[in-house]
């Protein structure tokens, strides 16, 4: 299941079953109103939007719950290169949100060189962000389902581009459009080719196997690299 509660940060066993080593995953609901914010972490949004804040604080609220099941302590996650999360030394991770949910998944670094994650809500993506997000072949698969069963597919693909992202970002610094990587999706995985040389990642034809799960209204993507 996906994080419900706002006035706490929940562990999310599913979330964690999306990889094949130890991972801590905690997630909870927008706006966070049961948690102490670090000040290092709210000085980076004060002059936000409010939702773009509660977004913001939440998704590193429950980051620091998972440092902390990892013995990190207190460590505030700080905002780097492209707005990507800086982890401790030792730590590799990832946060997303969508709307009204916030979680994060950290590790440590010896069991992956980085990972991502990504939530959705189910049928997010609509036809019309189709000619931005994906390739003609990926359209082409797309156009031949049902408009429900379509809008659900591409939330999926899109999804698993967005962890793909921020779990490759981390290693070669490189801006990857969206059409520049194709996605297959299976029952309960899925498969990113990249379409372009990578730095630290190979060349063009590269292929990267992620994890998904849907619950809740939202689907969840993950990946190693």
């Amino acid at each position: 299941m996906v994080p419900i509660s706002a006035d706490r940060i929940e562990d999310l066993p599913a979330l964690r079953g999306l990889f094949d080593f130890p991972v801590a995953a905690c997630g909870c609901a927008i706006p966070l109103t049961g948690a102490r914010h670090h000040p290092a972490e709210a000085v980076l949004v004060a002059g936000a939007a409010e939702r773009r804040r509660d977004e913001f604080l939440a998704g590193r609220a429950c980051a620091r719950s998972c440092l902390d099941a990892l013995g990190y302590g207190d460590a505030p996650v700080l905002r780097g290169e492209r707005g990507m999360p800086i982890w401790p030394q030792g730590a590799i991770g990832s946060i997303s949100h969508s709307g009204t949910i916030a979680m994060a998944v950290v590790a440590a670094n010896v069991t992956a060189r980085s990972i991502g994650i990504d939530v959705e809500q189910r049928r997010a993506v609509t036809d019309e962000l189709q000619d931005l997000l994906f390739r003609t072949e990926e359209r082409e698969r797309l156009a031949l389902l049902p408009q429900d069963e379509r809008r659900a597919a591409a939330t999926l693909m899109f999804s698993a581009k967005e962890a793909f992202y921020k779990a490759q970002f981390p290693i070669g610094r490189a801006f990857v459009d969206y059409r520049e990587v194709a996605v297959e999706t299976s029952e309960s995985g899925f498969a990113v080719t990249t379409c372009i040389d990578i730095e630290g990642l190979g060349r063009s034809g590269t292929r990267f196997d992620g994890r998904w799960f849907a619950a809740d209204g939202h689907v969840v993507t993950a990946i190693a690299l």
